[in-house]
Protein backbone atom coordinates (compact mmCIF):
# COMPACT_ATOMS: atom_id res chain seq x y z
CA UNK A 1 0.00 0.00 0.00
CA UNK A 2 2.93 2.23 0.73
CA UNK A 3 4.56 1.41 -2.54
CA UNK A 4 1.37 2.34 -4.06
CA UNK A 5 0.80 5.75 -2.54
CA UNK A 6 4.27 7.33 -3.55
CA UNK A 7 3.61 5.90 -7.20
CA UNK A 8 0.44 7.54 -7.17
CA UNK A 9 2.11 11.24 -5.94
CA UNK A 10 5.32 10.49 -8.55
CA UNK A 11 2.59 10.02 -11.90
CA UNK A 12 0.30 12.21 -10.51
CA UNK A 13 3.70 15.21 -10.32
CA UNK A 14 3.24 15.95 -7.11
CA UNK A 15 6.39 14.12 -5.77
CA UNK A 16 9.76 13.74 -6.98
CA UNK A 17 12.08 10.75 -6.18
CA UNK A 18 15.64 11.59 -6.98
CA UNK A 19 17.72 8.84 -8.99
CA UNK A 20 20.90 6.90 -7.59
CA UNK A 21 23.11 9.47 -9.14
CA UNK A 22 21.33 12.46 -8.15
CA UNK A 23 21.27 10.77 -4.52
CA UNK A 24 24.79 10.19 -4.11
CA UNK A 25 25.52 13.94 -5.50
CA UNK A 26 23.40 15.33 -2.07
CA UNK A 27 25.07 12.87 0.38
CA UNK A 28 28.58 10.31 -1.53
CA UNK A 29 29.66 7.68 0.30
CA UNK A 30 32.88 7.41 1.61
CA UNK A 31 35.27 7.63 -1.32
CA UNK A 32 33.15 8.75 -3.53
CA UNK A 33 30.59 5.67 -3.55
CA UNK A 34 27.01 5.35 -3.27
CA UNK A 35 25.51 7.28 -0.18
CA UNK A 36 23.58 4.92 2.30
CA UNK A 37 20.65 6.69 1.80
CA UNK A 38 20.67 5.29 -1.83
CA UNK A 39 21.34 1.92 -0.56
CA UNK A 40 18.91 1.33 1.37
CA UNK A 41 17.54 3.80 3.35
CA UNK A 42 15.34 1.37 5.63
CA UNK A 43 14.97 4.19 8.61
CA UNK A 44 16.25 7.22 6.28
CA UNK A 45 13.86 9.56 3.99
CA UNK A 46 14.71 10.45 0.38
CA UNK A 47 17.61 13.11 1.71
CA UNK A 48 19.61 10.40 3.98
CA UNK A 49 17.92 12.28 7.35
CA UNK A 50 16.27 10.09 9.98
CA UNK A 51 12.15 9.06 8.90
CA UNK A 52 10.43 9.20 12.35
CA UNK A 53 8.03 7.26 10.31
CA UNK A 54 10.20 5.03 9.29
CA UNK A 55 11.86 4.41 12.77
CA UNK A 56 8.09 3.83 14.71
CA UNK A 57 7.16 1.25 12.11
CA UNK A 58 10.31 -1.00 12.51
CA UNK A 59 10.71 -0.14 16.00
CA UNK A 60 7.01 -1.10 16.80
CA UNK A 61 7.46 -4.65 14.81
CA UNK A 62 11.03 -5.50 16.42
CA UNK A 63 9.39 -4.94 19.92
CA UNK A 64 6.22 -7.12 18.61
CA UNK A 65 8.14 -9.68 17.76
CA UNK A 66 10.51 -9.75 20.56
CA UNK A 67 7.73 -10.52 23.16
CA UNK A 68 6.27 -13.18 21.21
CA UNK A 69 9.41 -14.89 20.68
CA UNK A 70 9.94 -14.52 24.46
CA UNK A 71 7.02 -16.07 24.78
CA UNK A 72 7.47 -19.17 22.62
CA UNK A 73 10.56 -19.48 24.93
CA UNK A 74 9.39 -19.69 28.07
CA UNK A 75 6.21 -21.93 26.87
CA UNK A 76 9.44 -24.19 25.90
CA UNK A 77 11.10 -24.21 29.01
CA UNK A 78 7.72 -24.22 30.92
CA UNK A 79 7.71 -27.95 28.84
CA UNK A 80 4.45 -26.65 27.64
CA UNK A 81 4.63 -27.92 24.17
CA UNK A 82 1.05 -29.47 24.00
CA UNK A 83 -0.40 -26.64 23.81
CA UNK A 84 0.83 -25.32 20.62
CA UNK A 85 2.26 -22.25 19.27
CA UNK A 86 0.91 -19.43 21.91
CA UNK A 87 -1.90 -16.87 20.29
CA UNK A 88 -0.53 -13.71 19.89
CA UNK A 89 -1.83 -11.30 22.06
CA UNK A 90 -4.25 -8.75 21.28
CA UNK A 91 -1.83 -5.67 22.36
CA UNK A 92 0.72 -6.86 20.07
CA UNK A 93 -1.80 -6.60 17.04
CA UNK A 94 -2.97 -3.19 18.62
CA UNK A 95 0.67 -2.22 18.52
CA UNK A 96 1.48 -3.25 15.15
CA UNK A 97 -1.74 -1.63 13.89
CA UNK A 98 -0.59 1.51 15.11
CA UNK A 99 2.78 1.51 13.49
CA UNK A 100 1.39 0.62 10.37
CA UNK A 101 -1.24 3.12 10.47
CA UNK A 102 0.85 5.93 11.52
CA UNK A 103 3.41 4.77 8.27
CA UNK A 104 0.84 4.60 6.10
CA UNK A 105 -0.92 8.14 7.31
CA UNK A 106 2.28 9.71 7.08
CA UNK A 107 2.57 8.48 3.06
CA UNK A 108 -1.03 10.10 2.88
CA UNK A 109 0.06 13.92 4.21
CA UNK A 110 3.42 14.53 2.87
CA UNK A 111 4.43 15.23 -0.85
CA UNK A 112 8.38 14.04 -0.14
CA UNK A 113 10.84 16.01 1.47
CA UNK A 114 12.69 18.61 -0.62
CA UNK A 115 16.02 17.92 -1.66
CA UNK A 116 18.78 20.13 -3.24
CA UNK A 117 21.70 19.64 -5.38
CA UNK A 118 24.51 21.66 -6.34
CA UNK A 119 24.51 25.09 -7.58
CA UNK A 120 25.29 26.07 -11.07
CA UNK A 121 27.90 27.78 -10.95
CA UNK A 122 29.18 26.72 -7.43
CA UNK A 123 30.48 30.07 -6.20
CA UNK A 124 30.70 33.66 -7.50
CA UNK A 125 30.10 37.41 -6.25
CA UNK A 126 27.67 39.27 -5.07
CA UNK A 127 25.09 39.55 -7.76
CA UNK A 128 25.52 36.23 -9.51
CA UNK A 129 22.45 35.08 -11.44
CA UNK A 130 23.14 31.00 -9.35
CA UNK A 131 20.43 28.05 -10.22
CA UNK A 132 19.37 25.85 -7.53
CA UNK A 133 18.38 22.42 -8.67
CA UNK A 134 16.81 19.92 -6.61
CA UNK A 135 13.20 17.60 -5.91
CA UNK A 136 10.11 18.11 -4.28
CA UNK A 137 10.80 21.99 -3.72
CA UNK A 138 6.86 23.25 -3.53
CA UNK A 139 6.32 26.82 -4.55
CA UNK A 140 7.09 30.30 -3.25
CA UNK A 141 3.58 30.87 -2.20
CA UNK A 142 4.18 27.78 0.56
CA UNK A 143 8.25 27.51 0.89
CA UNK A 144 11.43 29.91 1.85
CA UNK A 145 15.09 29.69 0.36
CA UNK A 146 17.16 30.10 3.13
CA UNK A 147 21.14 31.36 3.25
CA UNK A 148 22.76 30.57 6.72
CA UNK A 149 19.21 29.83 8.21
CA UNK A 150 17.85 33.51 6.29
CA UNK A 151 15.25 34.21 4.00
CA UNK A 152 16.43 35.14 0.59
CA UNK A 153 14.23 36.15 -2.45
CA UNK A 154 14.41 34.33 -5.37
CA UNK A 155 13.92 34.84 -9.32
CA UNK A 156 12.20 32.10 -10.07
CA UNK A 157 10.88 29.16 -8.54
CA UNK A 158 9.56 25.84 -9.77
CA UNK A 159 9.01 22.60 -8.13
CA UNK A 160 12.32 21.21 -9.37
CA UNK A 161 14.72 24.18 -9.45
CA UNK A 162 15.20 27.66 -7.65
CA UNK A 163 16.65 30.66 -9.39
CA UNK A 164 18.12 33.74 -7.07
CA UNK A 165 20.96 36.30 -6.94
CA UNK A 166 23.67 36.06 -4.79
CA UNK A 167 22.69 39.04 -2.29
CA UNK A 168 24.95 41.97 -1.65
CA UNK A 169 25.36 41.21 2.29
CA UNK A 170 25.77 38.01 4.06
CA UNK A 171 22.39 37.10 6.78
CA UNK A 172 23.26 40.09 9.37
CA UNK A 173 22.89 42.40 6.74
CA UNK A 174 26.44 42.98 6.57
CA UNK A 175 28.34 43.36 3.28
CA UNK A 176 30.87 40.70 2.51
CA UNK A 177 34.39 41.15 3.34
CA UNK A 178 35.88 37.65 2.82
CA UNK A 179 37.41 36.74 -0.20
CA UNK A 180 36.42 33.59 -0.02
CA UNK A 181 33.22 32.92 2.51
CA UNK A 182 31.24 29.42 2.06
CA UNK A 183 27.53 29.54 2.98
CA UNK A 184 24.81 27.26 2.84
CA UNK A 185 21.76 27.23 1.12
CA UNK A 186 18.60 25.07 2.14
CA UNK A 187 14.69 25.46 1.10
CA UNK A 188 11.70 25.41 4.32
CA UNK A 189 8.98 23.64 2.37
CA UNK A 190 5.78 23.34 4.61
CA UNK A 191 7.53 22.89 7.77
CA UNK A 192 10.14 20.55 6.10
CA UNK A 193 13.75 21.51 5.64
CA UNK A 194 15.61 20.09 2.89
CA UNK A 195 19.22 19.06 3.36
CA UNK A 196 21.97 22.12 2.59
CA UNK A 197 24.26 22.66 0.23
CA UNK A 198 26.98 24.97 0.02
CA UNK A 199 28.20 28.14 -1.98
CA UNK A 200 31.20 30.20 -1.83
CA UNK A 201 30.54 33.46 -1.82
CA UNK A 202 33.45 35.25 -3.33
CA UNK A 203 34.70 39.58 -3.17
CA UNK A 204 37.52 41.05 -4.55
CA UNK A 205 40.14 42.38 -2.09
CA UNK A 206 39.87 46.40 -2.13
CA UNK A 207 43.66 46.66 -3.10
CA UNK A 208 42.57 44.13 -5.93
CA UNK A 209 40.49 46.91 -7.13
CA UNK A 210 42.89 49.89 -6.64
CA UNK A 211 45.24 48.07 -8.81
CA UNK A 212 42.47 47.73 -11.37
CA UNK A 213 41.61 51.18 -11.62
CA UNK A 214 45.14 52.44 -11.14
CA UNK A 215 47.63 49.88 -13.34
CA UNK A 216 50.87 50.25 -13.03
Amino acid sequence: MAKGITTGYVQAGQLLKPTRTQADAVAPGANGGPSASSQGGILKDDSGGPDLAKIQLVGFTFIAVGIYFITVIHQIVSNDVTAGLPNIDSSLIVLMVVSQGGYLGMKLVTFGTPILYQTSPSSGPPGTAIMLPGANLGSPFDSQLLLNGSPINSTSWSNTSIQFTVPAADSGGNAWTVPKQVVQLAVSTMGQKSNSVPFTVTVLPPYFDICIAYPK
